[in-house]
C-alpha cells in the first residue's frame, strides 16, 4: 500500500516540482515528506508536452484544446476540420490522461497575462483543481440563448457549477447501474424492478445457486471505493463529519463493506485476478449473469459487434436503495474555457459546435458517448439502434447524486487508497471490523499529511 500511495505522490508532486522551480504558487497541497528522487520523477514528460504547447500557442491563429484522452478527445479532433473551414481559425487537441492533465494544467495556468491552452476538456472533478482559472459561462450562454434546459437538472448543477458560476457544459455523462440478463431473471421470478440491497444479496445468491455454468455477478476490482461508497451512502453513512472528524469505523461502513462481500461470495473464483476487460466480456458473453459498473459497455460499437442480437437480452435497472435512498456515482466530461484564453469568442464558437445537437448524435453513433443533451434521446434513429437509450434516459433523469471533490489529490490519493484498502481486505477475506479499523488508520494519516480531501455530503452543490 505505501508503494502504491507513493507513486501516486509521485504523480501530482511533479506540478510541485515544476512549481516550486518557477516560483509559483501551489494548486495542490501534497504530503511534505517526500524525496528529491520523487520531485524530480517525471518532470521531463510534463516539461516537454508545456513547451509543445506553448510552441502552437505562438502560432498565429492558433487555438490550443486540451482534452481527455480517449473517445472525448477522438470526438474533438473529429470536428477540427470543420471549425476551421467555418471560422478561419487554426486549432491544435492535445489529448493526455488525468494525471498528465493535473501536471500540464498546475504547470500552465496560473502564467503569464495569456494562457497557451485556450479550451479545455476534462472530467468533472478536476473542476475544484482549476475552477479559479476558468471563465464564468453565464453572459455567453445569456447572449448566445444557449439552452441549458435541454441538459439533466441535477447532473448540470452537480457537475458544471462552482459557487454559484456556471464554469462548463457537460458533453458526456453516465451512471452507475445494473446491467442482467433478462432471461435469467425471468426463469427465476426476480423483479425486473428497483430493488433494495438485503433483497440484492438474496437474488445474487438464488442466481449462484441456479447457474451451474456462469457465476452470479461481476464487478470492477479496481473501483471498489465506488461499490463501497453507494452502498455506504444508501445507508446513511459518510467517511467524515463536516469538520472532518473520521466517522469511516462505523455501523453504516461494516454493513456496506458486508455488501461487497457479498459481491465477491456471488462472483467467479478468480474475480480479483482479472482486468476489467475480462469481466465485461464474461458478462457480454453470458458467462456472468449481471455487471454492475457503467452501461457504456453498451453503446460501444465493438461489444455491439461481439455479441450481436444477444444485446436485446440485456436489461438495466438502476442501483439498490437503502434506508437513506439509492445512491450512484456518476461520470461526467464537461467542456469550458480559460479566463486568460485569447479566442473568447472563437472559444465560444467552439463550445457551441462541439455541443450541438448534431454533434451530440454523432459523437454517441462513432464514439460510444453518452449524450448529455436530453434532446438527444428523443432521436428516432438513435431509438431504432440502441435498445437501451430510453431506459437509460429514465435513469439520468433520476439521478440521486451525493458525492463532489473538493480537489483531484483527494480523488487521486483517496480513491487509489480506499480501493487497495478494500480490494487487500476483500481478498483476504477480514472482517468488517478489521477491514474499517485499517482504513480508518489510513484516512486519519492522510487527513494528518494536509492534503484535500473529499466531500462527500448529498445537499452540498458546490465545495469551497
Amino acid at each position: 500500500m505505501k508503494k502504491i500511495l507513493n507513486i501516486i505522490s509521485i504523480i501530482i508532486i511533479i506540478s510541485i516540482a515544476i512549481f516550486s522551480a518557477l516560483g509559483c504558487e501551489y494548486l495542490i497541497q501534497l504530503p511534505k515528506e517526500t524525496s528529491e528522487t520523487e520531485r524530480s520523477a517525471g518532470r521531463k514528460k510534463e516539461v516537454t508536452l508545456y513547451k509543445e504547447i506553448n510552441a502552437v500557442a505562438d502560432e498565429k491563429d492558433t487555438m490550443v484544446i486540451v482534452a481527455i484522452s480517449g473517445p472525448q478527445a477522438e470526438a474533438a479532433k473529429e470536428i477540427k476540420n470543420e471549425f476551421e473551414e467555418l471560422y478561419g481559425m487554426k486549432t491544435v487537441v492535445f489529448d493526455m490522461d488525468v494525471e498528465m492533465m493535473i501536471n500540464v494544467l498546475a504547470i500552465t495556468l496560473p502564467l503569464g497575462t495569456e494562457s497557451p491552452i485556450d479550451i479545455i476538456i476534462f472530467p468533472y472533478y478536476l473542476l475544484g483543481l482549476i475552477e479559479e482559472y476558468m471563465e464564468n459561462l453565464e453572459d455567453e450562454i445569456l447572449d448566445n440563448k444557449f439552452v441549458i434546459e435541454d441538459y439533466f437538472p441535477e447532473i448540470f448543477n452537480r457537475v458544471s457549477k462552482w459557487k454559484g458560476q456556471i464554469k462548463g457544459i457537460p458533453v458526456y455523462n453516465s451512471i452507475f447501474t445494473i446491467l442482467f440478463r433478462e432471461e435469467v431473471f425471468l426463469d427465476l421470478n426476480i423483479p425486473l424492478e428497483n430493488f433494495e440491497y438485503d433483497d440484492y444479496c438474496n437474488y445474487l445468491k438464488e442466481i449462484s445457486n441456479n447457474q451451474n455454468s456462469r457465476y452470479a455477478i461481476g464487478f470492477d476490482v479496481n473501483n471498489l471505493n465506488i461499490y463501497w461508497g453507494n452502498r455506504l451512502w444508501s445507508l446513511g453513512g459518510f467517511t467524515t463529519t463536516e469538520d472532518w472528524q473520521v466517522t469511516v469505523n462505523s455501523e453504516e461502513s461494516n454493513e456496506a463493506y458486508e455488501m461487497l462481500k457479498c459481491l465477491k461470495d456471488n462472483s467467479d473464483n478468480d474475480i480479483f485476478e482479472k482486468e476489467t476487460s475480462e469481466i465485461i466480456s464474461d458478462f457480454l458473453l453470458g458467462r456472468s449473469v449481471i455487471y454492475e459498473g457503467f452501461p457504456d459497455l453498451l453503446f460501444s460499437e465493438e461489444n455491439r459487434e461481439l455479441i450481436g442480437n444477444d444485446i436485446l437480452k440485456i436489461g438495466l435497472l438502476p442501483i439498490p436503495s437503502g434506508p437513506a435512498g439509492s445512491f450512484a456515482q456518476i461520470s461526467a466530461n464537461i467542456l469550458g474555457f480559460v479566463k486568460k484564453s485569447r479566442y473568447a469568442e472563437m472559444d465560444w464558437n467552439w463550445i457551441e459546435l462541439y455541443t450541438s445537437k448534431e454533434k451530440s448524435k454523432l459523437f454517441l453513433d462513432k464514439f460510444g458517448l453518452i449524450p448529455a443533451r436530453m434532446s438527444t434521446y428523443e432521436d428516432q434513429y438513435l431509438i431504432n439502434k440502441y435498445e437501451h437509450l430510453e431506459r437509460l434516459f429514465i435513469l439520468l433523469n433520476n439521478a440521486n447524486i451525493k458525492t463532489r471533490y473538493k480537489s483531484p489529490a483527494s480523488y487521486v490519493v483517496w480513491d487509489v487508497m480506499l480501493n487497495e484498502e478494500l480490494k487487500d481486505s476483500l481478498s483476504k477475506d477480514k472482517s468488517p471490523q478489521e477491514a474499517m479499523k485499517d482504513i480508518e488508520e489510513k484516512l486519519i494519516k492522510l487527513l494528518k499529511t494536509n492534503m484535500p480531501f473529499v466531500i462527500d455530503y448529498p445537499n452540498e452543490e458546490v465545495s469551497e
